[in-house]
Order: structure tokens, then C-alpha cells, then sequence
């Protein structure tokens, strides 16, 4: 209990833009000097969460879904995947609703991420956990009745995705005692899955246009294609600090002021392991490599070796810029990284404006971070980078400024339950009723795409 004092305490400290009460009500839209809300209006490119409509959920909790048993293993319990805050906060969330009539989503509180992080915990596999979990989720009453529609899942893990199926993962595991709902692919077929990107690639739309446009949808053609088998994806944050205990994180405490910001000694950080090499597909390894060249650029804290992360941290928290580069994925966990640390994200990554931005229907990415094409960093590595040291004092203030909000959104870690409300809402943006899977009728003039 000490700890968890401890650390209420910390982020208490660490949220100066919104309060770290945990009674936050999402459902209503107070004066904005009430002091339950300390969110300053307006923020350039982040919403007000004063703003968002309420949405009503019901939360399956049941305790064969909980997975307990992963508790007694600390070193990997909610370490590795932000399904255990998600789950947590949505038990206190004021939007939960204990009557499945008067709710518009149901949240499937699984941490199947979790589930497959932690292994083996006794004598309890994941795969054995899993089944037992989905079975009860499709014996209870409210999935016989909705069938997966309207369902959400935060399921991280790329083991979960489709093109793993190809390599052998049994991450989702089959079963029989499921009935109609034996196969993962028939389980999810209409769930809502909260993961890191976004390729749209759903089997239904596969099936419809994939032959249309040179079988888009192959493996072959891309390295992370196909990618889902459920009905549509809401983009969500990487847990910043994985494999790192809330203890280790709240030791690294950013300044939040413009003029300490200014005021750090590190103008351009990036540190990566020299000789890694990253799938082919993404371009990582040219990105990555190119960016060592930045070493001499001034006031740069730029190498080819890893710092341990606490120390990794403090230097991330210690510079004003910081390069977020393609790796394997379009998406990397280190851009969370980069924000929670207060330093203004400088993004190599071409993919992850179009797949991997999370709640950009509430956020505009450019108003607190930077992204370069990676065409122009591999063809002028030093040229692609100089306006940083140009930029005007009132550029470089707005853009500190919308990032502070931003972190507060985009940061599992934060005791406000912003990052569970924003992903809660984006999905009923996007994925609610029959948006998110129409084959066949016009976007309306005011949706965002």
C-alpha cells in the first residue's frame, strides 16, 4: 500500500494539465475552473475531453476472465501490454453501465496480451487460460444475445495478428467447446480490436477488393498483411516503459515547464543498438542506420549502443528533439516513450501517418510532433533535420504546450483514464453500428476518413 501511495502521489505531480483524480466524470462538462479538471482551453490539435459525448459500456468481469492467476507473476503482469490499466480503469470508469440494455459497447476484459507475455504461471497456460476465458464469455447471456457486435477487445500482441498465423502462432487458440465460435476468425468476426495499427485490411473488404488491386491483401505482397480477422480496429497507444514496474517509471520526472524545456542540455537525441537489422519491408534498417550520422550535429546525443532504460529515460527526458524512427513495424513503442518524456517527437516513419496514429480524430499529430518523409531523411539526413534549430521561440512554445496535453492522452500510465476514455469514444466514432464495415454506401460529407 505504500507503494501504490507512493506512486498516486507521483502522478499526481505529473499531471498538471488534468487532474490524477480518480473520480474523473467524463459524463458531464463542468466550469472550466472546477478543480476536479485543470485542462487549459484551447489546446492546439488536442480535444478538450470536457467535449466527448458519454458512451455507456458494460464490462464482462467476470472471474474466469480476469485471469488472477497472472498476478503471481509480477515481473510480467501488465508490464508488457496496456490490457491490465485498460481493464482496470474500466471498472471505475464513470461511462460503465451494470445494465448490458443501457450500454452501446461491451468491453471484453480479457488481458489476453498479458495472458501471452506472462507464458506458463504454475500450472496454468495461456492457451488454457484463454479457453477457459472465451468460453465464458460465450456462454453468458449478453454475447448470445449481441454476438460479438459492438464488442471490444484490446488484443496488442503482434502473436495475435493474422499474418502470424502463417508462422505457426497459436496466440488465439481454437477450440472446439466454442460451438460456432470454435475458430478465432469466427470468434472475432464481428468484435472491434484495439491494437497499434491499422491497415484496414478486414477479410470481408479483403475479399471484395484484394483482386481488384493485385491480391493487396497477400502476404507476399507485404510483410504485415493480412492483419485482421475481426470487423474494425481503433488504434491505441504503446505501454510506454514495457517490461519497467511503475516504481522505475516514476523515478524519471520531466519538467513541465517551456523554460526548463529550453533549458535542457541535449538539443537531438537517438540512441539504437548500431548493428540490428529490421524487416525488409519497412525500411528500418536504412532509417535507423542514417540516423547516426546525426552525431556531430550540435548539441546532439546521438549513438550506436542502448542505455538500460531508467538511464535511457533520463536522457530522453534531458533533450528538446528526439528521433522516433521505422523499425520493424511502421509503430514502435519508443515514440510513447519520446511523449511521456516531454520531448518533441521527430517521426521517420511514412506508414504510421496513414495506420498507426492513435485517436487522430482527437488529436492532431503535427501539432505537437514532427514527421519527416523518409525520402528525404536517407537523401539528406542533416538537410532533413536543420529547421529544428530555426524553428520560432512561439513555434517551439505551442508545439511543448499541445504536447503536454498530448501526453496526458496518450500515456496508459497516467492515473486520469484519458487514454481508456479517448480509445472508448474513438471506437464509437468509427466502429459503432454500421460504420467501419460498408462495402457499399458513400462516406457522409462530415465523416473523417
Amino acid at each position: 500500500s505504500n507503494n501504490s501511495n507512493n506512486n498516486s502521489n507521483n502522478n499526481n505531480k505529473l499531471s498538471p494539465f488534468f487532474s490524477a483524480r480518480r473520480d474523473f466524470d467524463a459524463t458531464r462538462a463542468p466550469e472550466v475552473n472546477d478543480p476536479s479538471y485543470a485542462w487549459p482551453a484551447p489546446v492546439l490539435g488536442v480535444a478538450d475531453p470536457r467535449d466527448l459525448p458519454p458512451v455507456p459500456f458494460y464490462l464482462y468481469d467476470e472471474p474466469e476472465m480476469q485471469l488472477n492467476e497472472l498476478k503471481a507473476s509480477p515481473s510480467c503482469y501488465g508490464l508488457m501490454d496496456p490490457d491490465v490499466k485498460f481493464i482496470s480503469d474500466c471498472r471505475t470508469h464513470p461511462w460503465r453501465t451494470l445494465n448490458p440494455d443501457k450500454a452501446k459497447w461491451f468491453i471484453i476484459g480479457i488481458p489476453v496480451g498479458s495472458s501471452i507475455w506472462c507464458g506458463q504461471v504454475g500450472s496454468s497456460t495461456h492457451q488454457d487460460r484463454l479457453e477457459k476465458a472465451f468460453l465464458a464469455l460465450i456462454s453468458h447471456e449478453v454475447w448470445r444475445k449481441h454476438g460479438g457486435k459492438n464488442h471490444l477487445l484490446l488484443m496488442f500482441d503482434y502473436r495475435f495478428l493474422a499474418w502470424a498465423e502463417n508462422q505457426g502462432s497459436n496466440a488465439l487458440p481454437e477450440d472446439p467447446a466454442r460451438g460456432e465460435w470454435s475458430s478465432r476468425h469466427a470468434l472475432l468476426k464481428d468484435v472491434t480490436v484495439m491494437t497499434y495499427e491499422n491497415w484496414n485490411t478486414n477479410p470481408d473488404l479483403c475479399q471484395k477488393y484484394s483482386s481488384s488491386f493485385n491480391k493487396y491483401c497477400s502476404n507476399s505482397k507485404y510483410v504485415w498483411l493480412p492483419w485482421e480477422y475481426w470487423r474494425c480496429t481503433v488504434v491505441v497507444p504503446y505501454l510506454a516503459g514495457h517490461r519497467l514496474n511503475d516504481t522505475l517509471v516514476q523515478a524519471v520526472v520531466p519538467s513541465y515547464t517551456f523554460e526548463d524545456w529550453l533549458a535542457r542540455p541535449y538539443t537531438l537525441f537517438y540512441l539504437d543498438t548500431s548493428n540490428q537489422t529490421w524487416a525488409s519491408g519497412s525500411s528500418g534498417t536504412s532509417v535507423r542506420q542514417k540516423s547516426f550520422r546525426l552525431s556531430d550535429a550540435p548539441g546532439a546525443h546521438i549513438g550506436g549502443k542502448r542505455l538500460p532504460p531508467p538511464e535511457h529515460w533520463k536522457a530522453l527526458s534531458e533533450s528538446k528533439f528526439c528521433i522516433g524512427a521505422v523499425g520493424d513495424t511502421p509503430t514502435t513503442h519508443r515514440v510513447y516513450e519520446i511523449i511521456r518524456n516531454m520531448c518533441i517527437p521527430v517521426i521517420v516513419s511514412d506508414l504510421m501517418l496513414r495506420v498507426g496514429r492513435p485517436f487522430d480524430n482527437y488529436l492532431a499529430w503535427d501539432a505537437f510532433a514532427f514527421f519527416i518523409p523518409q525520402s528525404a531523411f536517407l537523401k539528406d539526413v542533416k538537410e532533413s533535420v536543420a529547421f529544428l534549430y530555426t524553428l520560432p521561440m512561439a513555434v517551439l512554445e505551442q508545439k511543448f504546450r499541445s504536447l503536454l496535453a498530448a501526453r496526458e492522452v496518450l500515456n496508459w500510465r497516467s492515473e486520469s483514464m484519458l487514454t481508456t476514455t479517448f480509445a472508448i469514444a474513438s471506437a464509437n466514432d468509427f466502429c459503432g453500428g454500421e460504420r467501419g464495415l460498408n462495402l457499399t454506401a458513400p462516406i457522409p460529407f462530415d465523416q473523417k476518413i
